[in-house]
């Protein structure tokens, strides 16, 4: 879901960014807005004082494609009435989905309003899940897909934006959720240094998963605890051995091969899952 943003300073005034994501919308825009905050856009500094009206909207795809049809349009536009239609980005925005409501309800400002919307932003977090993937994209598209069934978000590192982030600043605020799942499978070849000598057929060659997978993996377990984080892996992968006493779930090739048992452990872990 990709929403937009309209920060007017009057009627025919004002800046406006789309396609961000919730969280980008509610950290950057609406909680500065409610607590009264600046709000740096576009490189421009609002007073939340100053802005006569925010318009809000959501769109399932990306408003790329029609800002660029109607630049195309306008081009062609001969009218001079053209010049008081506004940007493209404007009108692509305005006719999609007003959410407006759904994210300001009550005045800049309002400690009740920072309350609600604090409260709003932990339900938010319940029905996330992170998803920790190697190079086994079939797997992880197949778990993304389960998840969104069955009502959940799924959280995939790569698929956020960057925001001028690290990678490890990147994960960190994207972490905030109530379950991971961890998908290990067997990417890379190893072996102990002590098998080094031994020849290639001697050797005790080793499938394992990525090290950042085992990294993210301890990283959750630390966080979440044991109860909360999940480990669907294929078979031959090496598991890690100081990790015991976690949940592991072995497929062959589809999640939902262990899909029953899955949605068992999210709903033990609090999520709302909702299934046919």
């Amino acid at each position: 879901m990709y929403f937009h943003i309209k920060l007017l300073k009057s009627e025919d005034d004002g800046e406006i960014k789309v396609n961000i994501t919730e969280e980008e919308l509610i950290d950057r825009y609406v909680e500065p807005y409610l607590t009264g905050d600046t709000i740096v856009i576009n490189g421009t500094t609002l007073d939340p004082k100053n802005i006569y009206r925010v318009k809000i909207t959501e769109s399932n795809d990306s408003l790329d494609s029609k800002v660029q049809k109607t630049r195309n349009e306008d081009r062609l536009d001969r009218s001079p009435f053209v010049f008081f239609k506004g940007s493209p980005e404007w009108r692509a925005m305005d006719i999609e989905t007003d959410v407006t409501d759904r994210f300001i309800n009550k005045a800049p400002d309002s400690k009740k309003a920072v309350r609600l919307k604090s409260e709003s932003k932990i339900i938010q977090s319940e029905n996330k899940v992170f998803v920790v993937h190697g190079h086994d994209i079939e797997l992880k598209n197949d778990v993304e897909l389960f998840l969104r069934e069955i009502n959940l978000e799924p959280i995939v590192l790569h698929r956020q934006l960057d925001e001028g982030l690290t990678v490890i600043e990147k994960f960190e605020k994207h972490s905030d959720v109530k379950f991971a799942i961890i998908l290990l499978t067997p990417d890379d070849i190893g072996y102990p240094k002590s098998e080094n000598s031994k020849t290639e057929k001697e050797r005790n060659i080793e499938l394992r998963a990525r090290q950042n997978v085992i990294f993210e993996f301890g990283f959750f377990v630390g966080k979440l605890s044991r109860k909360n984080v999940c480990c669907i892996f294929k078979e031959g992968v090496t598991l890690p051995s100081d990790l015991s006493g976690l949940i592991y779930k072995q497929v062959n090739k589809s999640v939902e091969e262990v899909g029953f048992l899955l949605i068992r452990e999210l709903k033990n872990a609090g999520l709302k899952v909702k299934y046919e």
